[in-house]
């Protein structure tokens, strides 16, 4: 019957490793077999270890560890961090980090375009990479001060699919630019991460119809090529292509490990809650709240 006390015979009961110190605080709703006034902190503690939202905000603290490595991660997740809110789970923080450390790793490769550019004289080819590193940082900035991730996403998005293909045609097409519109290809795995499958379509049609306009006006293009020696336009064909990979290797890298420790971390606050249960309750009562938590 709910609502009714739950009594234990002498033995059935079992000693708790902590003390029971009753509280109005625990909610009904995780223990619904328990009255309020014997639900203690600390069953209510154990209890929330089956909370997600909880749950969520323990794997947020993570392990802590020493080392370059663990140096490393902590940077990645105080990026994490930069542009969340509370009520942001700890999936959605991942995301936005991924985007965050990307869209950084993208801003520092393009000092190699504005430097190589500028030394040859084409200062306009130079302008739009330097335009993105520009937007990035006054983004992060923005971004760390109103919290607002949706604009800093869709400023990225439209920068992914627009700037490689604009630098492209500034270049005199596929062969003069060593093929930049490459770096379209972070408009959808980004939109993908971020907004899920069906919204990330619009934007891999999008890259499709680019390509299909740059193919149209390519031989046009290529009347006016830049000034590039053949050995810059092969080399950067190389380092574009390298660089795509391994950019995107690295944002799905570090997706995937962090996904994963998160998923260890929830194994083993699933262990400690179990622990805790068995100390405070008898074992029928704990392995029932475990079964039928609702």
């Amino acid at each position: 019957m709910k609502g009714a006390r739950l009594e234990f015979s002498p033995r059935e009961f079992v000693e708790p490793a902590v003390d029971l110190r009753y509280s109005p605080k625990c909610p009904a709703q995780m223990a619904p077999a328990l009255t309020a006034d014997t639900c203690s902190e600390d069953v209510a503690r154990g209890l929330r270890a089956y909370d997600p939202q909880v749950t969520g905000s323990w794997l947020q603290a993570g392990v802590h560890g020493r080392g370059p490595g663990r140096a490393v991660v902590r940077g990645l997740e105080r990026l994490a961090d930069l542009g969340a809110r509370p009520e942001n789970t700890h999936d959605e923080r991942l995301r936005q980090g991924t985007l965050i450390f990307s869209s950084l790793l993208i801003t520092a490769i393009s000092t190699i375009w504005v430097t190589t550019y500028l030394a040859y004289g084409d200062p306009v080819s130079a302008a739009i990479p330097g335009f993105y590193q520009v937007i990035t940082v006054i983004g992060l900035a923005v971004l760390a001060r109103t919290r607002r991730f949706a604009t800093f996403r869709n400023t990225q998005l439209l920068a992914f699919l627009v700037l490689p293909a604009l630098l492209q045609v500034s270049l005199g097409g596929f062969v003069a630019s060593s093929a930049m519109v490459l770096w379209t290809v972070f408009a959808p795995l980004a939109a993908l991460a971020l907004l899920g499958i069906r919204r990330s379509v619009p934007w891999l049609v999008a890259v499709f119809v680019e390509l299909a306009a740059l193919a149209l006006v390519d031989s046009r293009l290529a009347q006016s090529p830049s000034a590039l020696p053949l050995g810059f336009v092969v080399t950067f064909l190389v380092l574009n292509i390298a660089g795509v990979m391994v950019s995107a290797y690295v944002m799905l890298s570090y997706f995937v490990e962090q996904r994963e420790r998160a998923h260890r971390d929830l194994r083993a606050e699933r262990e400690r809650s179990e622990r805790l249960l068995l100390n405070v309750l008898p074992e029928p009562i704990a392995e029932r709240l475990k079964t039928e938590p609702g």
